[in-house]
């Protein structure tokens, strides 16, 4: 065989090689990082309910004060409405 064509040879196995190993370690890295991110969602969720739960637990516990003042938030307009007064 001539040198030629055993460098063809050569650099073909390394071309096939080099492809296949990397289309496997994309397949692997995928479904390992589809698996943190899967992982990662769950416990956020899980504790985003927990917190959600604590905070329905605590208005519950809360009554709201029934004084003129709470009344009167309730049919002033919020602060990023300007009351304009009229002289």
């Amino acid at each position: 065989m001539s040198k030629l064509k055993t460098s063809f040879i050569f650099l073909l196995g390394l071309a096939i090689g080099g492809a296949g190993t990397w289309y496997y370690l994309k397949s692997t890295y995928e479904q390992r990082s589809e698996q943190d991110i899967s992982s990662a969602k769950e416990a956020f969720h899980t504790r985003e309910m927990k917190l959600l739960a604590e905070i329905e637990e605590l208005k519950k516990k809360v009554e709201p004060e029934k004084d003129e003042t709470n009344l009167l938030r309730l049919f002033l307009p919020t602060a990023r409405c300007r009351i304009r007064v009229m002289s």
